[in-house]
């Protein structure tokens, strides 16, 4: 669920290589400069290595940028895909 948000949100996987997935190695940085800091807690906890460290789908429905209210008419495709473009 996870790695397709991410994948929605900048049209790329979040691991690159194999060696990537096996260490489940992310670009912190770059998901720090293009995310809510939310949005960047929801993947910091959820796409990491020990899967016991990993947040739950419960924790994950509870988290707060899914819970945030969500009105449609205030967004756009381009204006929620910008920062993910660039």
């Amino acid at each position: 669920m996870i790695v397709t948000l991410f994948v929605i949100i900048f049209r790329r996987y979040p691991f690159l290589n194999p060696d990537e997935i096996k260490r489940c190695q992310l670009d912190f940085i770059f998901l720090q400069s293009r995310t809510s800091d939310e949005l960047y807690d929801l993947f910091r906890s959820t796409l990491i290595r020990q899967p016991y460290h990993r947040l739950t789908m419960n924790e994950i429905r509870n988290h707060e940028w899914v819970q945030q209210p969500f009105h449609s008419e205030f967004y756009s495709w381009h204006i929620v895909t910008q920062n993910s473009l660039g």
